[in-house]
């Protein structure tokens, strides 16, 4: 989703229980994180179900505009290291121009969901 100077994407796991999602939302930030230091790339937990106290089992990255490109290859690496981690794992990928489902990725074609992300924006 695009806001003035900001290009976001919102990344749930839908396949995943509640609990699961949880730490994979805390994983998959870190794996971001680590991919793009210095940068200006935040990654915020979100809430799906207002009924239950988790702490977050979605995750929102929000990327400065100036620096989209760069950025986004940085974030595919970090999805693309989180997958290699959690093999098996399905995640949807939310952005004003539309839906990118990620499932079944292994270490062989992680490489795509950076090529795909890059592309994204």
């Amino acid at each position: 989703m695009m806001q003035m100077g900001r290009a976001c994407y919102v990344v749930s796991f839908p396949d995943s229980t509640l609990d699961f999602a949880n730490v994979y939302a805390r994983d998959l930030a870190e794996a971001v994180l680590d991919n793009a230091p210095g940068s200006t790339v935040e990654a915020r937990a979100l809430r799906t179900d207002p009924q239950f106290q988790d702490t977050g089992s979605a995750l929102v990255l929000i990327l400065n505009t100036g620096a989209v490109a760069g950025l986004a290859t940085a974030v595919g690496r970090g999805i693309a290291g989180f997958l290699r981690r959690n093999s098996g794992v399905k995640i949807t990928i939310r952005t004003d121009k539309g839906e990118m489902i990620v499932d079944n990725v292994d270490s062989r074609n992680a490489a795509e969901v950076v090529k795909a992300f890059s592309r994204s924006d």
